[in-house]
């Protein structure tokens, strides 16, 4: 399906080490990426667990993003526990929530690497490739909050 779907272009699986789940989840977001690019629309990404805690205000967050120059910015306040870019750490994860804009949506799909996970990938795109932000206040959150979601998370293995 990957094959047809992106005309042939398919990632070289030799280093390939992710589990059927996360090759899914890789794959809702190389889609997502790929219809921005084609649209030429920014868009905010959201996982079927994303719960909106304020669109206004999201809104908000991302004019003044927008207004700064960024191409994209990390509404999913796990990712940017331990830095912003361009100092994400490499094995930061969370990507309940994320804008992009046409720029940055060719740049994660010029770079995507299928041998880590999705949230891993797109680290070190945003740290070197794009000006990414993370904003002062986070207006998404895992449905549920953190507990819940490590209680149903795909890392355990889609229970």
């Amino acid at each position: 399906l990957l094959g047809q779907e992106w005309q042939g272009w398919t990632p070289d699986l030799a280093g390939y080490d992710l589990q059927l789940f996360q090759i899914a989840t890789y794959v809702g977001h190389l889609r997502a990426w790929q219809r921005i690019v084609d649209t030429k629309t920014p868009a905010v990404i959201l996982e079927d667990d994303a719960e909106i805690l304020s669109g206004d205000s999201m809104q908000g967050t991302l004019d003044e993003a927008v207004q700064a120059g960024a191409d994209a910015v990390l509404l999913d306040p796990r990712h940017c526990e331990r830095g912003s870019p361009p100092h994400l750490a490499p094995d930061v994860s969370g990507l309940t929530a994320y804008w992009v804009d046409p720029k940055a949506a060719q740049a994660f799909l010029d770079h995507f690497n299928v041998s880590i996970p999705v949230d891993w990938a797109v680290n070190s795109v945003m740290n070197e490739k794009l000006q990414a932000i993370c904003p002062e206040f986070f207006h998404v959150q895992e449905y549920g909050g953190e507990e819940l979601a490590r209680i149903h998370s795909a890392a355990k293995g889609c229970m």
